[in-house]
């Protein structure tokens, strides 16, 4: 029988040649089983739109600013130098020496105080707006200390038995405030006078 065994090798090699010459190509089709056309051309990618900016995507509060706006501008350079959006507040109606202009987002919203028509200071309730070293609300007091070394806790004036955390960083400071569990509650940053205000602008 092995003499025969090349002659069968070398019909099947040419069935399959000949196999593979009359064969179709692939029939490409879309999720839904219709043939696309060979000469379809290829789709220009879709671009994905911008996230809208908020709060959020301005980086980390410093005790000189947030988000574009720093301690020392007036209500117009604020305006138009936040990366957030837009500042909302009434100063415009306002005669009081102190007032906040706030973003607009309701998830993250942040708060800028200004004395005398200039910026002092940023205040944050919400968690997820962390300072320069990684602070935020909702941490615990001791890990705000690692963070902080060389902070000092003063007694809060309305709680003494839970102390705020008092940086100082150049010309300016951070405050951060407790609750009754040791967990930061809010925190703000700026130079004096407003930064120092208990009530805020109250």
């Amino acid at each position: 029988m092995k003499p025969f065994l090349p002659a069968l090798c070398a019909a099947s090699l040419f069935a399959l040649a000949a196999c593979g010459n009359d064969a179709e190509p692939p029939v490409i089709t879309d999720p839904t089983g219709t043939p696309i056309p060979e000469d379809t051309a290829t789709p220009e990618p879709v671009p994905m739109p911008e996230p809208e900016q908020t709060a959020g995507y301005c980086g980390a509060v410093s005790a000189s600013g947030y988000c574009g706006v720093d301690v020392g501008m007036t209500v117009d350079e604020a305006r138009d130098a936040f990366k957030g959006g837009t500042l909302e507040g009434e100063d415009g109606e306002a005669e009081s020496s102190c007032f906040y202009l706030h973003s607009a987002s309701t998830d993250q919203p942040v708060y800028f105080m200004f004395v005398d028509g200039i910026m002092n200071r940023v205040d944050i309730q919400t968690p997820g707006i962390m300072t320069e070293a990684g602070a935020e609300v909702g941490m615990m007091l001791d890990g705000l200390v690692r963070l902080y070394p060389g902070g000092e806790q003063r007694p809060n004036k309305y709680v003494p038995e839970q102390p705020d955390l008092v940086v100082e960083d150049g010309d300016g400071k951070y405050i951060f405030e407790t609750d009754e569990s040791a967990h930061v509650s809010v925190y703000r940053a700026g130079i004096s006078p407003g930064v120092d205000y208990v009530e805020g602008c109250a």
